[in-house]
């Protein structure tokens, strides 16, 4: 089965004067002002196109997902979710999706926190490693020497001694 171009049969349909006397919606519209060389019946787009459809390209496609479909489903994710609590959740988010400023305000704040969760990871010492190398001074030579904190624990009662 072929399928339809309607570009084509839409052309089609609007050069020639008989298929619009022949095809053309006569019924009521709303919303639109009735024009005959732009509206047609259905059985005449069965007439002059076929059956089947048209898919759309690529290019559309991936253009509705970019713009619509994954900016919705981001901010969806960042709503404010109830742990467990399944209509506190659902109340939650229709106060969320409701007000623009909250919904924004929720966004920034959980940015903020992520970001001050990744400095916070990046920024602690592991624990015994980095304990030998932190900074001690000795009370007698008043230096500051890199041994671990016990030998200057151990040095300054002794040299205090």
């Amino acid at each position: 089965m072929r399928r339809p171009n309607f570009t084509e049969c839409g052309d089609r349909y609007r050069s020639t004067n008989t298929l619009i006397e022949q095809y053309h919606y006569s019924g009521p519209v709303r919303l639109i002002s009735p024009s005959p060389r732009t509206q047609i019946t259905y059985h005449g787009c069965l007439a002059l196109c076929g059956a089947g459809n048209e898919y759309y390209s690529w290019s559309i496609i991936s253009a509705t997902l970019t713009t619509w479909i994954l900016p919705i489903l981001g901010t969806l994710l960042q709503a404010p979710f109830e742990s467990n609590a399944f209509w506190w959740t659902v109340k939650a988010i229709n106060r969320w999706v409701d007000s623009p400023m909250s919904s924004m305000a929720s966004i920034l704040y959980h940015v903020e926190v992520s970001g001050k969760c990744a400095l916070f990871s990046i920024s602690r010492p592991a624990t015994s490693r980095m304990r030998r190398l932190i900074p001690a001074v000795d009370m007698a030579t008043n230096r500051l020497s890199r041994t671990s904190r016990a030998n200057s624990v151990a040095s300054a009662t002794l040299s205090s001694s």
